[in-house]
């Protein structure tokens, strides 16, 4: 490794000698980056690439002494990030010293190799050590102040050059004696108390149903050096993931199908940094009762586009700049055609015994206007559901809406009554009881309006 860095240094320089403007434009991207959504995502960066590394490692079948781990540590004036991961190779250090370039695949989270960058708002050094491939640095003001002095320019990166460090480096470091379990820890310097601040909050704020999409049971702590620190992990009970965040608890059914985009445009929209020959795509929804969760998409992070279904909706979704919103394209209404199947096939599994019209709470709502970013997901999902098998008859056995008709009155206690009186054939033919929640009864009345059906008064069943 050490050999590859001194090359690839001098590749870079050579490159910087052949045509200067380069410098300029390298120094253009990495302060694009921190102007962005990346300038203050530090600790979701780490911990993706984290995650991309555990990912790697049980794809690729490395062996790992411990369990699935990521430990976030902020102590002193150093930000830790440990995993168990695959080792840093070639191509990761490439990647890491590049941008536009990180050879993601598959179900890996991360993009670009742009995150790394994000550490350069910390202003400080950056070191990795790793078991397999020893110790690099990268130092943004020696790497400015190197190109600088060599090509006369005002301007330059901080990370496109790094260096070795020796291995006395480890032994001065009493905290990577307790990270010693990790295949590769990132220690970064954070000098400036406000940043500090800044990465307490991060950690404190860090979403745990990051979680429910990661497909390798992993554990996640979360430390800020003054309270307890977080241990995030998810157990998987049946068909529902119970997500553990401290102390906190919740339920959660999640559904997943690795989906492949074949339409020309929509790959065309992708470009080869989204286009993927399989991508995941994944809905999660609360169990708990009263846990209504707000519905947005997720590209395995937060973004603040609402879905107008329940529940979150992740996958490699296109999005700005500042990563907090989608935009609108062929590759993400492709994602979201595909995203309105699998709710519409898999919508029927909310339903309990107990409460057979739950999956009716998750239906779309309306759209406020037909411009909206989920517009392709919602009226997919409207047109898939004429002919889904998710509305419960009396008996509580899915069907098809056209096959059912509503009571003559909306009124769940009089279903009820209806329910025990009436024979076998007119159970089949009417929706459950449980369908006549205020809610509810919008929802059956905006398929009915989709069905082109208006609800029948003199309904002869009743």
């Amino acid at each position: 490794m050490k050999e590859f860095i001194e090359s690839r240094n001098q590749k870079m320089l050579d490159a910087y000698a052949l045509l200067p403007s380069l410098i300029t434009e390298h120094d253009g991207i990495e302060q694009t980056v921190l102007a962005g959504g990346y300038g203050y995502r530090q600790i979701m960066e780490l911990v993706q690439n984290g995650a991309d590394a555990i990912l790697e490692a049980d794809q690729e079948g490395y062996p790992s002494p411990e369990k699935n781990r990521i430990h976030l540590l902020l102590q002193g004036k150093y930000l830790y990030a440990a995993n168990t991961g695959a080792p840093l190779s070639k191509e990761g250090v490439e990647a890491l010293l590049s941008s536009h370039s990180s050879p993601k695949r598959g179900n890996q989270i991360g993009r670009f190799g742009l995150g790394f960058k994000s550490l350069l708002r910390l202003d400080g050094r950056i070191d990795i050590f790793t078991r397999t491939s020893g110790a690099i640095r990268f130092d943004p003001k020696r790497c400015r102040r190197e190109l600088k002095a060599q090509f006369g320019v005002t301007e330059a990166p901080g990370l496109r050059l790094a260096w070795s460090l020796p291995d006395s480096e480890r032994s001065d470091d009493n905290l990577l004696d307790q990270l010693a379990w990790a295949e590769t820890i990132v220690r970064a310097e954070v000098p400036n108390e406000e940043l500090h601040d800044h990465l307490q909050q991060e950690i404190q704020r860090f979403p745990s149903k990051f979680l429910l999409f990661f497909p390798v049971g992993t554990t996640l702590v979360l430390d800020h050096g003054e309270e307890h620190a977080r241990k995030l992990r998810v157990e998987q009970h049946g068909n529902e993931q119970v997500l553990h965040d401290g102390n906190e608890v919740s339920t959660w059914r999640v559904v997943q199908r690795n989906v492949a985009i074949t339409d020309k445009r929509a790959l065309a929209d992708a470009t080869h940094i989204h286009a993927r020959d399989s991508v995941p795509l994944t809905w999660a929804i609360p169990l708990e009762s009263g846990r209504e969760e707000a519905g947005l998409f997720w590209a395995f992070f937060p973004t603040k586009t609402p879905t107008y279904l329940s529940g979150i909706l992740n996958a490699p979704w296109k999005l700005n700049s500042d990563r907090n919103a989608i935009i609108a394209g062929e590759w993400n209404s492709a994602l979201m055609t595909e995203a309105a199947n699998l709710v519409a096939e898999t919508l029927w599994l909310l339903s309990t015994p107990d409460d057979p019209g739950r999956p009716l709470d998750a239906f779309p709502r309306q759209l406020e206007r037909k411009d909206e970013d989920a517009a392709p997901l919602v009226e997919a999902l409207w047109g898939r559901l004429k002919n889904a098998a998710v509305i419960p008859d009396a008996t509580g056995k899915p069907r098809r809406a056209h096959e059912l008709q509503r009571h003559a009155r909306d009124n769940a206690d009089l279903a009820r009554k209806w329910q025990v009186l009436a024979g076998p054939d007119a159970l089949r033919q009417i929706v459950h009881p449980s369908c006549l929640e205020r809610q509810r009864v919008s929802r059956l009345k905006a398929l009915a309006d989709r069905l082109n059906a208006q609800p029948n008064d003199q309904n002869p069943l009743w």
